[in-house]
């Protein structure tokens, strides 16, 4: 209990005094939330202030991009027989439970094209008249049947797996305006997923263009879309890792992008001089939720990511060549579905390929790796390492130990043409 304080406490430290001087005028919330990880789940809080609603959506906002982590983490499923308890308490705290109450589907038995969602409303009042905040939180967390969507590339045209689920959580969202009466044209939508839940969110946000203001914020997410136009998605901000392997998938040499924003989190790679003094303050949050210390950083691990998503890429030849003879092969490796004698081969040379990509920082200093990240599949160190980037309590750590958007916004990886 004293560990959860602290880190409680240190969050809070972290925040700008100003956020909670506003609360008594009843546009400013906050939220306590816990940060599922395997280093072990922690707790943390954020606020949110009604009148972030009002800033330009095509600006990024850090509190917002904060208090949108914690709500994707919060819809990750929970045990027992209450899997959307953590995001019903989430959004009961910010006054998202008033009125129609929250709708929450598909939080049970994981399938290939499963996806969870929890959608609530309020009315924002600090508008000149009230305006409706739909807030939209897809789970992709805590699943397992899934990893065979997240495997569905396609043959052409955008992520088939993802692209199946979005259309899902746009389906439930039309029924919930429609129960609830609401005009899109006037909502304005807040929407926010980790990994498999941001790569849904992401292309959700983007066919809601033509619709009321978008506010999606995601982290982790893997590469959806080869349209032209990806980058003109608007509102939609997409935080991801330079040393998280999983976010360079499917190949960018297949023309798959993101819609909307790229920002990365401090790197080595693109944070200059500052990365060091950034790493420090990291550290202090990551240690406390790891209780471990990392000073190393994605130092390697950034340039092993980027040699791994290549060597990938080279072993997939194509997106026809990888359905195939990969796909079923690396479904097998997250799942427990039976790839047969030619799959388990060729999974094992893919992760060979891997291992030998990654080869050249063996000897390198890497952060802590929990021991749930130590999987058969993962089983050397650097892959092990690799993996772990993927844990919610890496960005968690970032987004805290940032007071403002300044670190993400300058960070040289954040360039478009990249």
């Amino acid at each position: 209990m004293m560990r959860r304080l602290l880190i409680l406490l240190t969050a809070l430290c972290l925040l700008p005094a100003a956020v909670f001087a506003d609360g008594a005028d009843g546009f400013a919330r906050s939220a306590s939330f816990a940060i599922p990880s395997a280093w072990g789940g922690q707790y943390a809080s954020l606020p949110l202030d009604d009148r972030w609603f009002m800033e330009d959506n095509t600006q990024y906002h850090h509190g917002l991009a904060r208090i949108s982590l914690a709500m994707a983490v919060s819809a990750f499923r929970g045990g027992g027989g209450a899997p959307d308890a953590a995001i019903r308490a989430f959004f009961a705290q910010l006054g998202l439970d008033r009125g129609s109450g929250p709708s929450t589907w598909d939080f049970g038995a994981a399938e290939e094209n499963s996806i969870g969602t929890a959608i609530c409303f309020r009315y924002l009042t600090c508008f000149e008249s009230p305006v409706p905040l739909v807030a939209v939180a897809v789970c992709g967390g805590n699943y397992g049947d899934e990893w065979a969507g997240n495997f569905d590339f396609g043959l052409t045209g955008d992520h088939a797996g993802f692209s199946r689920a979005a259309e899902q959580v746009l389906a439930r969202l039309a029924a919930f305006e429609q129960a609830q009466g609401l005009n899109s044209d006037r909502c304005i939508y807040w929407l926010s997923g980790f990994g498999r839940g941001g790569a849904v969110c992401n292309i959700a946000a983007a066919k809601l263009q033509d619709r009321g203001g978008v506010r999606c914020y995601t982290f982790a997410s893997p590469y959806v879309t080869v349209s032209p136009d990806a980058k003109e998605a608007e509102g939609v901000f997409n935080l991801v890792s330079a040393a998280d392997v999983l976010c360079q998938m499917p190949p960018a040499a297949w023309g798959f992008a993101r819609y909307g924003r790229d920002l990365y989190l401090p790197s080595a790679l693109g944070s200059g001089q500052d990365y060091a003094q950034l790493l420090r303050q990291y550290d202090q949050v990551f240690s406390q939720f790891s209780g471990q210390s990392d000073t190393a950083g994605d130092r390697a691990l950034a340039p092993m990511a980027a040699a791994a998503a290549q060597a990938l890429t080279q072993a997939f030849s194509s997106r026809a060549a990888y359905r195939q003879q990969d796909q079923a092969a690396l479904v097998s490796l997250f799942t427990n579905r039976s790839p047969g004698a030619k799959g388990s081969l060729r999974a094992l040379s893919l992760l060979n390929g891997v291992s030998s990509a990654v080869r050249p920082w063996k000897n390198q200093p890497l952060p802590p790796v929990p021991n749930q990240a130590s999987l058969g599949a993962f089983s050397s160190k650097e892959l092990s390492a690799l993996y772990s980037q993927h844990d919610p309590a890496v960005y968690a750590s970032w987004l805290l130990a940032l007071p403002t958007g300044e670190a993400v916004e300058r960070n040289a990886l954040s360039d478009p043409a990249r």
